[in-house]
């Protein structure tokens, strides 16, 4: 019970998180995973 009372003081709500979600600044991760590293050295 004293974990969670720590964990609940520094968790955001989930409405702060929505507030602060970018979607056109996430990475689109692609699913071969070689491919994913060469386009990752290309940036």
């Amino acid at each position: 019970m004293e974990r969670y009372c720590e964990l609940m003081e520094r968790t955001p709500l989930s409405e702060e998180v929505a507030g602060n979600y970018h979607p056109e600044r996430e990475h689109i991760q692609e699913q071969n995973y070689s491919l994913e590293l060469r386009l990752r050295k290309l940036k």
